[in-house]
């Protein structure tokens, strides 16, 4: 009998539009990420990431031991690169030029618009093509997503490779009920991406989430098939080979000393966390005065657009209470075991939101998806069903596109109409939400005005104050932290005058007094503003040793 393949030139071009269609969306995606990446200077933690970048191409691998290599590799690859182009246009075309700032970021935002793909084919393997568009387009665009992707932290390329190992280890599963090379190929697939998500990231709980939830599914040879030994071994073969080629530092003796002493937090100069205008302890083992347990829920509901949320609540209320199908489950069980956990553990940081931010934009489209259902299915005719059910599509996907295209290049700033607006910007999470934007103009200030040898105290980053000193040609200029060790320093003369930057949500237990008296006797010299938002102040000192 000859196969009837009529269909086959419609299916080809049905898929050739789905990938122009994702590249689009991811080409969008992209773009929200990378357009004004150097808005505002680097922090403390994108300072470190330069540092050891410039440590890598010397052959030093040891810096910054207690995060892994593959972002410092990727961040390194990108300021080779931006270096190469600056030196092609700079003398032709100076307006092309790539910063420091913009190729320390890149590789995130390269690999945040890349996350749109990974969703949209977990999505669609979960729900269908509909929840699957629907996800990619929320992720894309949400103003969330794009704030912590727009900055040099490991999250990002942790939520990219978890994720892609997720969408494989299903892939795995669905196979059928035999055993062929193409379930021990996604099954290999699955754990290289898990090697590469450890390789970015030092959360292994992600891959024990993983096995935990396919285990506790009842086994079905069509949907969840017994993981068999040769399955098993061929993952974690590929896991160890993957994580081992992408990191190998991590068995130097020197990076293992260091991280045992991480650990142990000996490494910890400052403690504390503020938060709408109080000061919490940010560390494991705080039992009183901790970060509250609504951390994590409290920015959900002030910095979630609000139709967003809306169509979130109405997802969760579908995965809270059913239906009964795989892709239910799978979000109930992983927006459960984050939040619960997370919300116990007292260190807390907003950037950790990132890794549900896909389990939150999904749950959405569900909850989109469910009411495109339900007005299609009302008993009225096609195009009276379909308007309304398309522009409640347009509403709930075009809003929060809007609101993240109307707050780039500063969506970390971004506070919803339910908490307060405007008027709340950095009053939430300050630490977070600022992120030490304006230390870089406040640096910018200090070099034109200070005399040589002059103190710059900052309270949490020398390491930064240093960067922008040399980016200055202010290598003259003493770094020191002001919750650090007392100013004192054989480089510092016997009336030396002193520059403090002090900055919101930065705030320590250890600096909370220095602060408070230079509030008290001490009007500043300078302030910067960002977006509106007054993020630092300069103070001028001289201080006797």
């Amino acid at each position: 009998m000859i196969p009837d393949n009529s269909n086959h030139p419609e299916k080809a071009a049905g898929r050739h539009r789905e990938i122009l269609a994702l590249m689009l969306l991811t080409v969008v995606a992209l773009a929200l990420r990378a357009y004004r990446l150097d808005a505002v200077g680097l922090s403390e933690d994108e300072a470190h990431k330069a540092q050891a970048a410039q440590s890598y191409r010397a052959g030093d691998f040891k810096v910054n031991a207690e995060h892994p290599m593959l972002m410092k590799m990727l961040i390194t690859g990108s300021m080779i690169a931006a270096e190469t182009w600056n030196g092609a246009v700079a003398s032709t075309r100076p307006h092309l030029t790539i910063s420091e700032e913009t190729a320390i970021r890149l590789p995130n935002a390269l690999f945040g618009a890349l996350t749109t793909v990974v969703l949209f084919l977990l999505a669609r393997k979960l729900f269908g093509p509909m929840t699957g568009w629907l996800t990619a387009a929320l992720w894309a665009t949400g103003i969330n997503a794009i704030a912590w992707n727009r900055i040099a932290k490991e999250d990002t390329l942790l939520v990219f490779f978890t994720w892609l190992g997720f969408y494989f280890y299903f892939k795995a599963k669905h196979e059928g009920p035999v055993d062929t090379a193409r379930r021990d190929r996604f099954y290999k697939l699955s754990g290289a991406s898990f090697g590469l998500m450890l390789a970015s990231k030092y959360f292994p709980h992600y891959l024990g989430l993983n096995f935990l939830y396919h285990f506790s599914r009842p086994h079905d040879p069509q949907s969840n098939s017994p993981l068999g030994k040769r399955a098993l071994a061929l993952l974690f073969l590929a896991f160890f080979l993957t994580f081992a080629l992408a990191n190998p530092v991590v068995f130097h003796t020197d990076t293992l000393r260091y991280m045992l002493v991480y650990a142990s937090e000996k490494t910890l100069t400052h403690h504390g966390y503020e938060m709408m205008g109080h000061l919490y302890y940010n560390t494991p083992w705080t039992f009183t005065n901790h970060t509250p347990i609504y951390f994590y829920l409290l920015y959900v509901a002030v910095k979630t657009p609000p139709v967003l949320l809306l169509a979130f609540l109405i997802g969760l209320a579908l995965v809270l209470r059913g239906p009964k199908q795989e892709g239910v489950f799978f979000l109930r069980f992983m927006l459960v075991l984050w939040i619960v956990p997370y919300s116990l553990f007292n260190a807390k940081w907003l950037r950790y939101t990132l890794s549900a931010l896909p389990m939150v934009y999904m749950t959405a489209a569900l909850g989109l998806a469910a009411v495109y259902r339900k007005l299609q299915s009302l008993p009225w005719s096609r195009p009276a069903r379909l308007v309304p059910a398309i522009a409640v599509l347009a509403i709930f996907l075009l809003a929060p596109a809007w609101t993240a295209l109307s707050q780039i290049p500063y969506p970390l700033l971004y506070v919803n109409m339910l908490g307060g607006g405007e008027s709340r910007r950095a009053y939430y999470f300050p630490h977070d939400e600022i992120y030490e934007a304006g230390i870089r103009e406040a640096m910018a200030f200090i070099a034109q005005q200070a005399a040589r040898g002059s103190v710059v105290a900052h309270q949490d980053s020398p390491g930064l104050v240093e960067v922008y000193s040399r980016r200055f040609q202010r290598p003259d200029l003493v770094a020191v932290g002001l919750s650090g060790p007392p100013l004192a320093s054989g480089q510092i003369s016997a009336i030396t005058p002193v520059y403090i930057i002090a900055q919101k949500g930065l705030r320590y237990f250890e600096n909370q007094a220095e602060l408070d008296y230079l509030e008290q006797h001490y009007r500043p010299v300078k302030e910067i503003w960002v977006d509106g938002v007054r993020t630092t102040q300069i103070y001028e000192m001289a201080w006797r040793p």
